[in-house]
């Protein structure tokens, strides 16, 4: 499989370990909090110490493994990947002699687990999908191992928490790979053993905090919860941009955008070297910010400065379409052009960039009209929260239009007037897209379907509520397929609490 799609959920997978009140617990400990505060030089440092005192034992050798494939995810520098390899194989074959004469040390072979996640997830980036999958196999088969000596170590639920919330991410066409490796998916299996690792395991607090905070945002959509997790690890980190990232992204999803414009200029600030992924990344967030506010030429200035410091193909199809709007809306048809000619730069097995290149080529094809610009505005101010211009704009508007336009500016008008508290209207808006004959963009249905649902529940209309989610559910196959899905899980969680 494609190595990046197996990692997205997998990519920062920090395991932890607990030690005897020792010299060694304490350069340990140490060592690992100057990691994730992305200090790694000074960790690594801190390391070797615990290698030249004892170097017979697997612990300082796992740490400074766990550090160069933290190097090489961040800059997919292949020496990175073949320095990670030499201390993982040196980390395995200390643990392999230290487990055969003890079989049943609940700890250590809690560790070979851990080391069997970062040998699948550097086989991943590097395209070895098979070695991937067999090392997943391998690592799952440990933290089970490790239940099975000690029913109570609970940090080993974070493992296979994260493969089980992962692997039901693999696209049904390869399926096959998780019968043929044995591995299992669930992604509600997986947030419970994730909690659990959190709330009784003694060693995995930090990590498990931050995979809650991103599986309570792209999985149920519950933005305070995973303000919560988040928070906690910036204050105690405040040198680790990639917890101050997760923060800002979800400040960006809970449409509070100067909160997240404020965040995002900070990772850049404090981002180390190392991470120059990150920083584009958070100019690339910047620059979704200022589009969303309709401020095109600040949108455009930092789209640029993202295209010209990404180290991936990530999110470059989009950036390629919005800067294009931007030169677009700025009178600029010259540079709107060009722009799209770099439209197949992205990543193609990313729906932004897949959804960028079908909505390029819908745009080509019909032109730009001002209509279309409308609704681009409109579509910014629900990102921006700012409704009541929707409202008031597409009320009188909207009936102007036919085909798919209408269907989006009737979408936009029943979230406006959704946030408005204006249920009845979100409904009557949400159920005359269904009037409408379009033959593209065809998640509209869902999502029309969704509010109608979120609509009636606030209303404490729970049967209907419950009816207009299941055809919400049964409708969602087109695109944004994760996103409307972790809406209604959302809701659903609200509904059943009510309804039970």
């Amino acid at each position: 499989m494609n190595g990046k799609l197996f990692i997205v959920f997998l990519s920062f997978l920090f395991f932890t370990s607990s030690f005897a009140q020792s010299r060694r617990e304490y350069l340990l400990n140490q060592g690992l909090n100057k990691a994730y505060n992305l200090e790694f030089k000074a960790a690594e440092e801190l390391y070797n110490k615990v290698l030249d005192a004892e170097p017979n034992l697997p612990d300082g050798y796992f740490r400074i493994a766990q550090l160069y494939f933290w190097s090489f995810l961040a800059s997919h520098d292949i020496g990175q990947y073949y320095v990670f390899l030499k201390f993982a194989e040196l980390t395995e074959e200390k643990l392999d002699l230290l487990l055969s004469n003890k079989p049943q040390n609940a700890y250590y072979t809690y560790m070979s687990g851990n080391l069997a996640s970062l040998r699948a997830m550097a086989y991943a980036i590097n395209n070895s999908a098979v070695d991937a999958f067999w090392y997943s196999k391998k690592a799952v088969k440990l933290f089970n191992t490790t239940l099975e000596i000690n029913p109570k170590f609970y940090d080993a639920y974070l493992g296979l928490g994260l493969f089980d919330y992962a692997m039901s991410f693999i696209p049904e066409f390869l399926g096959w790979t998780l019968n043929l490796t044995g591995l299992s998916s669930d992604k509600a299996r997986g947030l419970r053993y994730v909690k659990l690792a959190y709330e009784k395991g003694k060693y995995d607090k930090t990590e498990a905090a931050f995979h809650l905070s991103k599986i309570y945002v792209d999985y149920i959509a519950e933005y305070d919860s995973a303000e919560i997790y988040i928070k906690s690890l910036v204050t105690k980190f405040p040198g680790n941009s990639l917890f101050l990232y997760q923060q800002a992204l979800i400040q960006f999803k809970k449409r509070k955008l100067d909160n997240a414009l404020s965040l995002f200029n900070k990772v850049i600030k404090i981002n180390k070297e190392e991470f120059p992924q990150i920083s584009a990344l958070a100019r690339y967030r910047i620059a979704n910010i200022y589009f969303c506010r309709n401020n095109f030429a600040k949108a455009l200035e930092n789209y640029k400065i993202f295209y010209d410091t990404a180290r991936e193909p990530d999110y470059l199809s989009e950036t390629a379409l919005k800067s294009a709007l931007c030169f677009k809306f700025l009178g600029l048809d010259d540079s709107f052009y060009v722009s799209l000619e770099r439209i197949d730069e992205g990543n193609p097995d990313l729906f932004e960039d897949a959804y960028a290149k079908k909505l390029a080529s819908y745009l080509k094809d019909t032109g730009v009209t001002d209509k279309d610009l409308l609704l681009i505005r409109m579509s910014n101010n629900v990102c921006a929260a700012t409704f009541k211009p929707v409202y008031d704009t597409l009320s009188v508007y909207a009936d102007s239009l036919t085909g798919v336009k209408k269907a989006f500016a009737l979408l936009y008008l029943s979230e406006a007037a959704f946030n408005l508290k204006k249920f009845d209207e979100s409904i009557y808006y949400a159920e005359n897209i269904h009037k409408i004959k379009f033959n593209k963009f065809f998640w509209i249905v869902p999502k029309s379907y969704f509010l109608t649902a979120a609509s009636y529940y606030s209303q404490k209309n729970y049967e209907k509520a419950l009816h207009y989610l299941t055809l919400a559910e049964d409708n969602n196959k087109y695109d944004f397929i994760d996103y409307i899905q972790a809406s209604i899980d959302n809701l659903k969680r609200k509904l059943n609490k009510r309804i039970n």
